[in-house]
């Protein structure tokens, strides 16, 4: 996301580094997010999915609505705002251990 931010004037890089390289990671992410939920709540399983689910898309239904005040100011600064939240993510994912 941050490179992306470099070369926000150049489509082809942009399809490059958002489309493939930002996309690519972010279903790479997803899904060891859902599968480590089965090392912590074997009991509540069924319900930490769905919150887990159900968080993902309100997110989703937010972004649209904060994109647009980020993209006034510059498209560049909007792509370094995402990239703050997806390094959020990564230093989450960093305390997932897990349980034997």
């Amino acid at each position: 996301m941050v490179l992306s931010s470099f070369f926000h004037d150049r489509v082809e890089v942009l399809m490059l580094t958002f489309g493939l390289m930002f996309g690519g990671g972010s279903s790479l992410a997803y899904t060891p997010s859902l599968v480590i939920l089965g090392h912590y709540f074997k009991r509540w399983l069924g319900l930490v999915n769905g919150l887990f689910t159900a968080g993902s898309s309100l997110f989703t239904i937010i972004l649209p609505f904060i994109l647009p005040y980020l993209l006034d100011i510059s498209l560049e600064i909007t792509f370094r705002f995402l990239a703050g939240m997806t390094a959020f993510l990564m230093v989450c994912s960093l305390i997932f251990k897990p349980l034997m």
